[in-house]
């Protein structure tokens, strides 16, 4: 597993930047899949926009959602 892109911790980015970002990572290292881990800046128009990004490429997508109310 190796880390093709990291997404800016900018909640606001232009339009396709996130997509852009994730395509010239992915097709540097030619992956077949993208995973995508929760985070405090993933809105789910920006995983929007990402996935319909990555769909139009061949790509894959899984999403890692994030554990929520996990007691110790």
């Amino acid at each position: 597993l190796r880390l093709a892109a990291r997404l800016p911790d900018e909640a606001e980015t232009a339009p396709g930047a996130d997509t852009t970002l994730v395509l010239a990572a992915s097709a540097e290292l030619r992956v077949d899949l993208v995973l995508v881990a929760a985070g405090r800046v993933m809105s789910g128009a920006r995983l929007r926009q990402l996935s319909w990004g990555l769909h139009d490429a061949g790509l894959e997508l899984a999403v890692a959602p994030g554990l929520v109310e996990v007691a110790p």
